[in-house]
């Protein structure tokens, strides 16, 4: 579904010309508002997607700067997780928190994998 706007003149007053424009608006499957993706039933599975991946794209930034270090220790890493991942998992966590056990599993795998990037920790299973 599309639908066409077109640009016209509408009037001239003061020297100021007012204008429509010609979009055309496309139907989308996945629409972000205010940081949270929603899709047309309204459900929030595609923003805990979009979640996910930028918390585990932040840590393997922590993993890959973890070579810096000589020792990540595990109070280091949990400054490191609240300071820089937790904040992408719980923004808007009252709009869209999970109830569905696939998108609860999919939140506790970024937990895991935080855990095993600490040494102590690491060979726990």
């Amino acid at each position: 579904m599309a639908v066409k706007m077109e640009r016209e003149k509408i009037r001239q007053h003061n020297n100021i010309s007012y204008y429509r424009t010609v979009y055309t608006l496309h139907e989308t499957k996945e629409e972000k508002d205010l940081g949270i993706w929603t899709d047309p039933n309204l459900k929030f599975s595609a923003h805990i997607v979009h979640t996910i991946n930028k918390a585990h794209q932040i840590l393997g930034l922590i993993r890959l700067t973890n070579r810096s270090f000589t020792y990540m220790d595990m109070s280091r890493m949990k400054h490191l997780y609240i300071a820089l991942v937790r904040p992408h998992l719980v923004y808007g966590n009252a709009v869209w928190h999970p109830h569905l056990k696939k998108d609860i599993q999919l939140l506790e795998s970024v937990q895991q994998r935080a855990t095993k990037l600490i040494p102590c920790v690491m060979k726990i299973d």
